[in-house]
């Protein structure tokens, strides 16, 4: 994949709208990567412009001016691979068909390992590195419950947040005064493998109605 692809989907997918962090509404080169965050999600490109390097630009072509951070300073520097092996093409599509189910939200999260992950967050991250053809020699790394997520592929270095939850919320019907459902990883995959052909047999069948 053309890196200029994978910049666009950065302005598209991770780069911040919010107006109150100008400096994080565009994507920050340097001579040697880019950056691209939310202040939720950060995602390193190990690709750049040479050109637009030391400065940040916006999805229309313009400089913005303010201080990009230490991005390296804000990675764990304890981390270890998930004791279990994950599939994350796997764990893509299914988070790709969660965020279509009609009881979804943007604020629904996944639990892997007692950590507290935004779906539609993560999702969007294995959806760039799959863009780049590099999720199957990508890696998800446990730090400290507290801290964020580390993600590493040869392409991308990417940082997600964790949110905090309550155990009790985890696989449990979302009630009325919950504007969030909490699904563990395993429940999330099995929900996916047994249900996500309804979805595609729906659609399959549309035609039909045309007659």
């Amino acid at each position: 994949m053309e890196k200029k692809q994978i910049i666009k989907q950065m302005y598209k997918s991770i780069v911040s709208k919010d107006y109150r962090h100008p400096v994080f509404r565009g994507v920050h080169f340097y001579e040697d990567r880019c950056c691209a965050t939310d202040t939720h999600v950060l995602v390193i490109y190990n690709e750049t412009i040479l050109q637009l390097a030391d400065k940040t630009i916006d999805e229309n072509g313009n400089e913005v001016k303010g201080r990009w951070p230490n991005v390296d300073a804000v990675f764990p520097d304890e981390k270890t691979e998930y004791p279990v092996s994950l599939n994350l093409d796997v764990m893509r599509k299914a988070m790709n068909w969660w965020v279509k189910k009609p009881t979804s939200t943007k604020n629904d999260l996944m639990v892997l390992d007692h950590k507290a992950i935004n779906i539609d967050m993560l999702r969007r991250v294995l959806n760039l590195i799959d863009l780049a053809g590099e999720l199957d020699s990508t890696t998800l790394f446990k730090t400290d419950n507290v801290k964020a997520m580390v993600i590493e592929s040869d392409s991308f270095r990417v940082l997600i947040m964790p949110t905090m939850f309550d155990e009790k919320d985890v696989d449990s019907a979302m009630s009325i005064e919950q504007t969030r459902q909490t699904v563990s990883f395993e429940n999330l995959i099995n929900d996916y493998a047994f249900n996500s052909w309804r979805t595609e047999k729906k659609e399959s069948e549309d035609w039909l109605s045309k007659f």
